[in-house]
């Protein structure tokens, strides 16, 4: 898209800050403008977030979240997770990743170093239902684009469909770290917030007739291997 227009043809709404595809918090200051936005699996996410860059450490990133004296950049909290015996599971240990798409949904950074709270998700539930224009789930790939296409008009293009960002780690790596975090009971409290326009999601689909594949969210296997998790939100 962005070799298809170039930036003297992109439009002046701030949501976009001349770019695309970019994380930045909801704003409800929007004068006059749109929101739309996608929603992902909260495993499948952190998965994502912790082979990108590598280790990434995303808006919000507080080196003192991290409570070690010693890490007082994003580069001192990549090399410790690179020195660490188990990268995956000392990342994935920080609440300060938790909980990114609720915390944008707020208003906040993705790494802001904040406890998710009730008040927070149940603003978040709101917001999805009332205030979104559209929104993609990313395990619903094929049905998002036919199910945006059936509800704002037009027709889908070409590159509508096409996987333009691939990851450089093997999609067996890639599952087999999500299946491990789902055995060691990992929580995240946006799971509450996808599960919610999840259900939004597959009815909208129904009314509009869009058939979607309807996989089951990865943090519900932890019920199936009998795993609980104390993953409650005051």
């Amino acid at each position: 898209m962005r070799r298809q227009y170039p930036p003297d043809a992109y439009c002046d709404a701030d949501l976009t800050f001349n770019k695309f595809a970019w994380h930045w918090p909801f704003r409800l200051e929007r004068d006059g403008g749109i929101t739309v936005t996608t929603f992902r699996d909260p495993i499948s996410r952190m998965v994502s977030q912790f082979h990108f860059g590598p280790y990434m450490t995303p808006h919000g990133f507080s080196p003192g979240a991290v409570g070690n004296p010693s890490i007082q950049s994003k580069g001192d909290f990549r090399t410790s997770v690179k020195q660490n015996a188990d990268p995956l599971l000392y990342y994935t240990s920080f609440d300060m990743f938790k909980g990114c798409q609720t915390k944008m949904l707020n208003g906040h950074a993705c790494a802001s170093p904040m406890n998710v709270t009730r008040a927070m998700i149940d603003e978040a539930k709101r917001r999805i239902e009332e205030e979104l224009v559209f929104f993609w789930l990313t395990e619903e790939w094929q049905a998002s684009m036919e199910l945006f296409y059936k509800i704002m008009g037009g027709a889908p293009q070409r590159c509508s469909h096409q996987h333009v960002r691939g990851s450089s780690v093997s999609k067996p790596t890639i599952h087999e770290e999500e299946e491990r975090l789902v055995a060691l009971g990992f929580w995240d409290p946006d799971e509450e917030i996808h599960w919610h326009a999840t259900k939004l999601f597959r009815q909208r689909c129904k009314d509009n007739n869009v058939a979607f594949e309807g996989a089951e969210p990865l943090y519900f296997r932890r019920a199936h291997l009998g795993i609980q998790v104390e993953g409650v939100v005051t």
